[in-house]
């Protein structure tokens, strides 16, 4: 895990030091800013966990490990209490021929779990490659993106529970990743437009695979595009990350952040 002073337009990405297990291989996180709590989705060999951390300065103490069989194939994460959180299963299928047909054909079996009073239980089903996931500024509303459907779902929100109801489905044209929420609602959305491309690139870290962050106003769905490379300048996009008029970008493969102005 690294941190980035954003007030430093020369800072570098520094390694953390840490606690806890030793076995950690980090994926999806999630920031309580007020509690400066850290959640980190960790595969290590031994099966799927989220991770707690407390941010101390340039260290991250490690609070608690927390599992559950319904962690499948867990993706991103969004905290919104500190024993409260959703998890977005990528796949249904652990491995094999079953995974295989999942994602040839589709199929609408992964979902949100949502971690509550020291129980996971699933929030959301039938989705098709659930990938990112957060929650509106107010906590009035949750955000799922489903990568291969290249469609963006919205669910009413109990803030207090947590509890899901009505929800919206539209579709972006594009292969969702992650989402950022920004200071003004938007929402902004890393996509892969060519994933056939990105699965090349996955193999060869030298073939393109094109980036693109899409913006959208979740009240009105409207979208643009904010940025986009084609010529192998950044690939694979994972992340766009806003934060006072700058983007922030982050990818699978490759070993680099870009930061642009917006």
């Amino acid at each position: 895990m690294y941190t980035l002073d954003l007030n430093d337009p020369d800072a570098k990405p520094r390694l953390m030091e840490r606690d806890g297990p030793s076995d950690f291989v980090p994926h999806g996180i999630s920031l309580l800013e007020e509690e400066q709590l850290l959640f980190v989705i960790s595969h290590p060999s031994t099966g799927h966990t989220v991770e707690v951390f407390k941010i101390e300065e340039n260290r991250l103490a490690h609070l608690r490990t927390i599992t559950s069989e319904l962690f499948i194939e867990p993706n991103d994460i969004v905290a919104f209490k500190p024993d409260t959180f959703y998890v977005s299963n990528f796949q249904n299928a652990r491995d094999g021929i079953g995974l295989t047909v999942e994602r040839y054909l589709g199929l609408p079996v992964t979902n949100i779990v949502q971690f509550a009073d020291g129980q996971a239980s699933i929030a959301v089903d039938g989705l098709v490659s659930a990938n990112g996931v957060n929650i509106s500024k107010d906590g009035s509303e949750l955000y799922v993106a489903e990568l291969l459907a290249q469609k963006m779902n919205t669910f009413q929100r109990d803030p207090a529970t947590g509890k899901l109801g009505k929800r919206q489905r539209f579709s972006i044209g594009t292969a969702a990743d992650n989402i950022d929420v920004g200071s003004d609602g938007d929402l902004y959305i890393a996509t892969h437009p060519n994933l056939l491309a990105f699965a090349a690139h996955a193999e060869n870290e030298n073939a393109t695979s094109p980036s693109q962050i899409i913006r959208i106003n979740p009240s009105t769905h409207a979208q643009e595009t904010v940025f986009m490379s084609i010529d192998g300048e950044f690939n694979g996009s994972s992340v766009g990350a806003f934060w006072e008029g700058n983007l922030l970008l982050g990818n699978v493969h490759d070993p680099q952040i870009m930061r642009c102005s917006l």
